[in-house]
């Protein structure tokens, strides 16, 4: 099992989940009057990681948030 873990390990370039996720944040707050605002660095952040528990973690605190903070917020 422990191979299996490694083996989904990859390249991840955090730039590129981040806008993807920004992406969806940000319809997803529009409904809520809400504002998600994602500033990019200038510089491309990779991590060697399994892709999809990573964005799931990620989304998982972003759609928190979107959930619980008030109306007319900015995050």
């Amino acid at each position: 099992i422990a191979s299996t873990r490694i083996a989904k390990k990859r390249d991840i370039n955090l730039n590129q989940l981040m806008n993807e996720i920004a992406e969806w944040a940000n319809s997803l707050a529009l409904d809520k009057n809400l504002t998600f605002e994602y500033i990019p660095p200038k510089t491309d952040f990779h991590l060697f990681a399994n892709y999809n528990v990573l964005k799931q973690a990620i989304w998982n605190v972003v759609d928190n948030a979107i959930k619980y903070s008030p109306q007319n917020f900015t995050f």
